[in-house]
């Protein structure tokens, strides 16, 4: 009896001991703070007063403005601005903690190195220099570029970044955006020599195959990513969310055309579209919408991002290694986001992520 007892008691005491662990870890547990961000990813830089309004409401200082695309001229194969923001009204941007942005494609990394990286730099600056003046980021501190960097690419864009790096402020901040695949297998794909990393919880599925319900956010797809990715990715991360549609054109079975503004209004127009399903649509007569001419034949799929999708993907980011403080981003803020996506639900999906 005396030998059980005391058995009893030291269980009682292991027990014991075990909870109060778990108990100061809890306490001692930093929870996250998130903080809400968007987009900007347009041609015009300007704001609507009900966009405005909707980033007072989320109370969302942050904006990742992309203010450049970098693409290659088929032609010379260098590098040159695709497109580039303009700024009417400078005012628009007073009083918004603003992240320019740059996207460059992947093809403008081949075949560089050395002397072409530095020159390539100070190209994309001088590109940049009068929008960032009008946007208040100049002299520039903080930068952010886009680029689905591959295993041929890495060596020369990385040192792209390096040599960016040290034409930023003393204290200034770079960031480089991460697709799920490079997050899963840094070992393969590196892990770019930038301050933050922004992950990409989007275009998870596959763009190409008609069969896709939605690729902007498939979440069998994603969790292949999420599920046994390292637990120690080498850099502070933040986290994109989708917050965009558009309609898919494929052609004799392969994609054709994306067209963001041929919405489900238009789809339903039963002279030239013959619903399949919810979301996709087969072309019975041919016609002229948004400036393409759709063959009969053509299939087409609508994509969006619902609130169920959204919170969805929102469960799956909660899961990711993010930064004590990270900025969840929404990709990207427009008129129509403002009227279908509430504030409340931007404010769920941020709690989320504590």
């Amino acid at each position: 009896m005396i030998r059980h007892n005391s058995a009893y008691t030291i269980l009682l005491f292991l027990i014991g001991t075990g909870l109060f662990c778990i108990l100061l870890w809890r306490c001692h547990a930093t929870p996250r703070v998130p903080q809400p961000a968007f987009y900007f990813w347009g041609t015009t830089g300007s704001l609507s007063a009900n966009e405005k309004a909707y980033l007072d409401s989320l109370h969302c200082k942050r904006l990742y403005v992309k203010i450049l695309d970098i693409g290659v001229d088929d032609t010379t194969g260098e590098p040159y601005p695709m497109a580039q923001l303009t700024v009417p009204d400078s005012s628009d941007w007073l009083g918004r903690d603003i992240t320019p942005c740059i996207f460059l494609s992947n093809q403008v990394f081949r075949n560089r190195s050395g002397a072409t990286i530095d020159s390539l730099a100070s190209r994309v600056l001088a590109y940049s220099e009068g929008v960032l003046q009008k946007l208040g980021c100049w002299p520039l501190k903080r930068l952010q570029i886009d680029c689905d960097w591959s295993p041929s690419t890495q060596n020369a864009y990385f040192a792209f970044l390096n040599t960016l790096k040290k034409r930023l402020a003393p204290t200034g901040i770079l960031s480089a955006t991460i697709r799920l695949h490079q997050y899963k297998f840094p070992d393969q794909t590196g892990v770019p020599p930038v301050d933050r990393g922004m992950l990409m919880l989007y275009n998870t599925g596959d763009i190409d195959d008609w069969r896709t319900e939605n690729s902007i956010f498939d979440e069998t797809a994603a969790s292949k990513y999420i599920k046994g990715a390292p637990r120690n990715y080498r850099l502070p991360l933040d986290l994109a969310l989708p917050l965009f549609s558009w309609s898919l054109v494929y052609r004799n079975g392969d994609l054709w055309k994306i067209i963001p503004s041929l919405d489900a209004q238009q789809l339903s127009d039963t002279s030239c579209f013959t619903a399949e399903n919810a979301y996709s649509w087969a072309v019975k007569q041919g016609t002229l919408r948004e400036g393409h001419y759709l063959r009969a034949g053509d299939w087409i799929r609508r994509e969006t991002i619902s609130s169920e999708r959204l919170l969805l993907a929102a469960n799956w980011g909660a899961q990711l290694q993010l930064d004590k403080k990270p900025d969840i981003a929404f990709f990207q803020l427009s008129d129509a986001v403002v009227q279908q996506y509430p504030v409340q639900l931007l404010e769920a999906v941020c709690r989320k992520m504590e």
